[in-house]
């Protein structure tokens, strides 16, 4: 039985070793969450987004929702910031969300940050710019640097209505990027295939209606989105709550998202808008913005809870 149990771990360490991703068993049932440290707010202070690296170990992706910084920051799992990079462009508009995974050239990670909020309701084009990611080490001393090389993908979305995203979600199996409205009572997904052109804009495609949104003040609905990285499994976070899609062999990201969500744990934080995968996906992290109470952003952690844990728990 010990021998069983030693080629057992050295098989799962040789897994997470390679990158190649991990899961004890496909629960959709978390604990949490584990306070994983402060986030510097007077360099993050409106965290809108999250997204974990896969190539670079213990480091994460994140931005705040301002439209005067074209900035993305890496942060290690402590919370601490340990990069800092501009790009090469004025500024934005409303940045909302991010999304790491595959892109036009084989073999690479990018960063897709999405320039695709709008809270009045005025713009008809939305923007992603994808750029390939930076090497980060997670104990290393600050880096400020600049992104030049990156394309500007425009999108509208096909519909005569104005409507906030502020979800932006990539498909790793098929590099498809979708975003998620937000203010409605049924939130509604809209689809922008791959190859994205970055010569012209792109027109969304919409493939389906979410049965949340609106959860009763000024403001609320959905907030971010993430695809595992092997495709299997979706996570789409309100300001409330956390809901879990389980996606079958061939099936679709319409598919998934026309069934019944679950939700999973959450614990409310103040104008938390961030939410990723952990790369393994053995479980998730959120953040959130500066409370209105001058609360600083922490980074969160919810562990997957293996089906052998719910297995002890009903004898």
């Amino acid at each position: 039985m010990l021998l069983k149990t030693n080629t057992f771990i050295c098989i799962v360490v040789l897994w997470l070793v390679a990158g190649i991703t991990y899961v004890p068993a496909q629960s959709h049932k978390f604990k949490g969450p584990v306070d994983l440290g402060k986030v510097d707010a007077k360099i993050i202070d409106e965290a809108s987004g999250l997204a974990a690296s896969r190539k670079n170990r213990n480091v994460l992706w994140v931005h705040n929702d301002d439209s005067s910084e074209a900035k993305v920051f890496a942060i290690n799992t402590k919370g601490k910031v340990i990069a800092s990079y501009r790009l090469d462009i004025p500024h934005g508009r409303d940045w909302e969300d991010i999304a790491v995974g595959p892109g036009p050239e084989e073999g690479f990670d990018y960063i897709y940050l999405g320039d695709i909020g709008d809270n009045l309701k005025q713009y008809d084009l939305k923007y992603v710019y994808r750029f390939k990611e930076p090497e980060v080490k997670e104990n290393q001393k600050l880096k400020i640097d600049t992104i030049k090389v990156f394309d500007k993908i425009a999108f509208k979305l096909p519909t005569k209505m104005i409507y906030d995203t502020e979800a932006l979600m990539l498909d790793p199996k098929t590099k498809d990027m979708y975003v998620i409205t937000k203010r409605l009572k049924k939130e509604q997904v809209y689809r922008i295939p791959f190859p994205q052109t970055i010569s012209k804009t792109n027109v969304a495609e919409f493939i389906c209606e979410l049965p949340y949104g609106y959860e009763g003040f000024n403001g609320s609905g959905v907030t971010a989105g993430d695809i595992s990285p092997d495709g299997s499994e979706i996570l789409i976070k309100t300001y409330a709550k956390v809901y879990y899609y389980k996606r079958e062999k061939g099936e679709s990201i319409k598919d998934a998202l026309s069934k019944k969500p679950i939700r999973i744990k959450y614990e409310m934080e103040p104008q938390g808008e961030g939410l990723s995968w952990q790369p393994q996906v053995l479980g998730y992290y959120t953040i959130s913005e500066v409370s209105q109470f001058d609360i600083p952003p922490h980074l969160y952690y919810y562990r997957r809870v293996p089906e052998k844990d719910k297995k002890k728990k009903k004898r």
